[in-house]
């Protein structure tokens, strides 16, 4: 059986509830919202590990006034983002348009109709396959929902014959077990890597993290509302998003002078590379942020956790470091290495809808999107056009 609507959204968390929340503001009720999971910010309820935490002061987002006092000069927490999106749900009336513990397997386009998109899948509560046909097709599943695992790891690790994880499977240092587990290494140098070394150094682990690329420290509250109050997206935006822009180079480095006000430069203290790239650059181009976790970044100071380079191969007991002959022991491993958007599952040639730019998708003035939106991934392949904005 088919069901028909205008606009179909797949995701029920930060980008799809913002779209559907300026769907809400502008009269438009001609949508559905696919999710798979049972509530609205699912993926972060199941799938995140519980140290997890916004890296976007909650005053800074565009929210109904009650949600904004209440979080008020907070970065919030893994338990509270679930409570937060659903109270945002419930102010613009989107629960009734959620169709839960939907999982979609395959998308389709037939461009020669008016209501061209496809979407098929598994009603998981009842067990039965359903397809709904819309005009309008947004893909709010985020750029990281499936694991990354990078090629050189992935050839050697199944070698390693103690626990190896990756940061998706980790959900907080009862993950190990300290008795079996001591000597832990992380892989990967970004968020996810200071957040979980932090918490297993706190419990008691001895914790190593391997990288393989410059990082910038600065903490949260000096660089958050660089961002978060859209003055670079917004000039991104005035510029047109072209890094070949004569402009473009002046914005950044505008931003570079505040930016280096407030950077740490500890790297040489603790064995971690300084980025090629200036900050505002890194931040563009890799679409990366800057570690700002002021207890990792002491802890890292105090030398409570140890750094190391990129790890050439995965071995029985443990790894080898590039550049070196012999093998560092560990208990255990975990890869912190990152997501990617795992669209091909369902949607065949899916990098021709994609955009790779980091601060590309913004909110009308108007869109009553949560700010952070700004930097979540999501496209339509026809956009929906917002009568009053």
């Amino acid at each position: 059986m088919e069901f028909k609507k205008s606009v179909i959204i797949i995701g029920g968390g930060w980008s799809g509830i913002g779209v559907a929340g300026s769907f809400a503001y502008n009269n438009f009720d001609d949508y559905i919202l696919l999710e798979q999971t049972d509530c609205i910010g699912g993926f972060w309820k199941y799938h995140t590990y519980d140290s997890v935490r916004m890296h976007d002061l909650s005053r800074l987002y565009k929210t109904p006034h009650h949600l904004l006092e209440k979080y008020k000069d907070h970065f919030l927490l893994q338990s509270e983002v679930p409570m937060y999106l659903q109270q945002y749900a419930e102010h613009y009336g989107i629960s009734n348009r959620v169709i839960f513990r939907f999982k979609v397997t395959q998308i389709s386009n037939q461009e020669d109709e008016e209501f061209c998109w496809r979407v098929t899948g598994i009603n998981l509560i009842e067990d039965v396959e359903r397809t709904y046909i819309c005009k309008y097709l947004c893909i709010a599943t985020s750029y990281c929902r499936v694991p990354h695992i990078p090629e050189n790891i992935m050839k050697s690790m199944d070698r390693f014959k103690r626990k190896i994880i990756h940061s998706a499977d980790y959900k907080n240092p009862s993950t190990f077990d300290i008795s079996k587990h001591r000597k832990i290494l992380i892989i990967g140098g970004g968020h996810s890597s200071a957040e979980i070394s932090t918490e297993l150094t706190d419990a008691g682990f001895h914790v190593t993290i391997a990288h393989r690329g410059g990082q910038y420290f600065m903490r949260q509250h000096d660089w958050t509302p660089y961002l978060s109050n859209q003055t670079i997206e917004k000039s991104l935006q005035y510029w047109g998003y072209s890094m070949a822009d004569e402009n473009f180079k002046k914005i950044l480095d505008t931003f570079d002078e505040r930016f280096l006000e407030k950077i740490y430069y500890i790297n040489n203290d603790i064995n971690w590379a300084i980025p090629l790239l200036r900050p505002a650059s890194f931040i563009i181009l890799h679409k990366k942020t800057f570690i700002d976790d002021a207890h990792f970044i002491d802890l890292l100071r105090q030398k409570s956790i140890e750094v190391k380079g990129t790890v050439r191969e995965i071995v029985e007991e443990g790894v080898i470091f590039e550049n070196r002959s012999e093998i560092q022991e560990f208990d255990g491993i975990i890869l912190c290495t990152g997501f990617s958007h795992g669209l091909e599952q369902f949607l065949d040639n899916a990098n021709q809808y994609l955009s790779h730019h980091r601060y590309r998708h913004l909110p009308p003035e108007k869109a009553c999107l949560p700010i952070t939106d700004g930097r979540c991934k999501s496209f339509t392949k026809k956009q929906p056009i917002f009568s009053r904005v």
